[in-house]
């Protein structure tokens, strides 16, 4: 497995012949460089919020998924990769209207990813429950 940070939340991670990236970020707003590496699946915990949602700089043609809209119908298999999520919200307490986002998870090379996205509040029972021990 092959994992390279971009900055802020965006990761690649390359491994069982696909490679996945996490939250893009807008470059001139996050003061970063582009992705440089195609991939074949980019994954938003957030498609409003410019820190987590430029999948269009992602080179290639990669299968674009938002990891909230996952939450609310189910799992997704993408390019052989199954996909879970579950909603949260960014900081509850330094913002008025704090934005919905998903965290998620995925499996590769027999390795749990799970991707905190923006996540701004304490986990619940309920997102514990689904992770721990799985």
């Amino acid at each position: 497995m092959k994992i390279k940070w971009y900055g802020h939340a965006c990761f690649r991670i390359e491994g069982d012949g696909i490679s996945i990236v996490t939250d893009p970020y807008t470059p001139e707003v996050a003061g970063l460089d582009s992705v440089d590496e195609p991939s074949d699946v980019v994954v938003m915990s957030s498609a409003t919020d410019m820190f987590h949602s430029f999948a269009s700089m992602v080179p290639g043609d990669p299968k674009v998924l938002n990891a909230l809209e996952i939450a609310r119908r189910g799992p997704v298999e993408a390019n052989g990769v199954m996909f879970e999520t579950l909603p949260t919200m960014e900081s509850l307490v330094h913002k008025k209207s704090p934005d919905e986002n998903a965290i998620y998870r995925f499996e590769l090379e027999g390795v749990i990813i799970l991707h905190m996205g923006d996540l701004g509040n304490p986990l619940t029972g309920e997102h514990l429950a689904a992770y721990v021990g799985t």
